[in-house]
């Protein structure tokens, strides 16, 4: 699950954190409360809340994940407190489609989770 507010631009080249991260690489972005450029861990993992000096306060969403039960599957799934709040199939809100274009670039190129096990 990465940061609700986070917009991927580019992968992560010469990163240093944990191997296993919800886009399924790590990703440089932009921030879309700031519109500032960004190269913070928090953004691809999402729960910045307290963490993030630009994440808002009165934010409804947490993070947002992605699945993948099969090729033609996508799922997303928003977050608060841990819990979900809201989900779909295909297509996710506007304001998640660059979280959920890098998703698919990392789940196309073998990066990815697979999604739900079978």
């Amino acid at each position: 699950m990465a940061c609700p507010y986070f917009i991927p631009t580019e992968v992560w080249p010469d990163w240093t954190g944990p191997r296993r991260v919800p886009l399924g690489e790590p990703y440089r972005g932009r921030c879309a409360q700031t519109e500032v450029e960004i190269d913070t861990p928090i953004c691809n993992f999402g729960y910045a809340r307290g963490r993030c000096p630009h994440y808002p306060e009165d934010s409804l969403v947490d993070a947002v994940r992605f699945s993948m039960p099969n090729p033609e599957v996508l799922i997303w799934i928003t977050e608060r407190d841990h819990a979900p709040l809201a989900h779909g199939i295909g297509d996710p809100p506007q304001e998640y489609e660059a979280l959920a274009q890098a998703f698919l670039r990392s789940y196309r190129a073998g990066k990815a989770s697979q999604g739900i096990p079978k």
